[in-house]
């Protein structure tokens, strides 16, 4: 493996077996330069660590199906929890489970890492025949799930702002239409903004630039000759 040093790029004695886990990833994070995680699902449920000079195993409560990394805080989804990094091992926290009429069901994806304490999560439900119903933003506070009413019937891609809020992108079932950008700040949505030149009806990766109040977005816009990606950004 190659590691950019920020003026040049230095090989990285590759673990014995990474195949177990370079096969299936499920993501990569890094909380510093020599802080360095491979996630995967072949046949393991450990993670790898690179610490700047060896990498180590690290167990796993549950195979791990999404991470996401926010400075110092690694958040990794399971079946039936949301574990994090306590910089020593994987603390488990239970996912929410929400009163539900018979026959309907959840399902939890989209996690978003704030920082070290805290996360947001996805809850996807579903009805008797398997049809999407909604989906409502969960956050972790540290010691307890807090769930928030959703700007919209399908919540997307979310970001953090970095300043307790979230941005969110999502769209209506019905009537549909394009996928729109939301903010929450203080428990409270703003109303959704379409992202200027963007005219694909599909989700907008969103992804914050840690220490900045940056958004960065990719979307897709129509011209002379097709379609063409865009990156965009907002803030300074």
């Amino acid at each position: 493996m190659l590691h950019w040093t920020g003026s040049a790029w230095t090989p990285v004695p590759v673990p014995a077996k990474l195949n177990d886990y370079v096969q299936s990833v499920v993501a990569i994070g890094a909380s510093s330069a020599s802080d360095f995680w491979l996630f995967g699902t072949y046949r393991t449920t450990e993670a790898l660590r690179w610490t700047g000079r060896t990498w180590t195993k690290v167990p796993m409560p549950e195979v791990p199906t999404a991470v996401s990394v926010a400075g110092a805080g690694i958040w990794a989804l399971g079946a039936g929890y949301v574990m994090h990094w306590t910089g020593r091992s994987w603390a488990t926290v239970r996912l929410p489970v929400l009163p539900l009429p018979s026959g309907d069901y959840a399902a939890y994806g989209d996690l978003t890492a704030a920082d070290a304490k805290d996360a947001w999560v996805v809850v996807s439900i579903y009805d008797s025949s398997h049809a999407l119903v909604n989906t409502i933003p969960a956050y972790w506070t540290g010691t307890t799930w807090n769930l928030m009413r959703s700007p919209a019937d399908i919540l997307g891609w979310m970001a953090p702002d970095g300043s307790g809020g979230l941005w969110a992108d999502g769209i209506d079932i019905n009537p549909g239409g394009f996928w729109l950008v939301y903010h929450q700040a203080g428990g409270h949505w703003t109303s959704g903004q379409i992202l200027p030149g963007v005219d694909a009806h599909s989700p907008t990766p969103l992804t914050r630039i840690p220490g900045t109040g940056s958004l960065w977005a990719t979307g897709a816009a129509f011209g002379a000759k097709g379609f063409y990606g865009l990156i965009l950004k907002y803030g300074p």
